[in-house]
């Protein structure tokens, strides 16, 4: 039996929709914020951070309320709306 790995990347942008040098790049994934987000540590401290664990989190939201719009859809129906539905903000993220 085989198995198959299937994910949908995401890499992080700034607030001018620029990837950053932290975040991987290609064709195949979703970019979000990451950069200087807004949050709570676990000690309970709001704090800004960078990452692509904070712009993962915007689009894990998406996907869940697109998700509850339409339950009967599938993972990789909704990866590929995902991944469609991106905007490509700078040549180095459409390499």
């Amino acid at each position: 039996m085989e198995l198959y790995f299937k994910a949908t990347c995401v890499s992080a942008v700034d607030n001018a929709g620029e990837l950053e040098e932290f975040s991987g790049y290609g064709l195949d994934l979703v970019s979000a914020p990451g950069v200087n987000v807004y949050g709570v540590l676990p000690e309970g401290e709001n704090t800004f951070s960078n990452g692509t664990s904070f712009a993962t989190t915007y689009v894990t939201g998406i996907a869940a309320l697109a998700k509850s719009a339409y339950p009967s859809i599938q993972s990789n129906e909704l990866a590929k709306v995902l991944k469609e539905s991106k905007s490509t903000f700078n040549k180095k993220a459409a390499q």
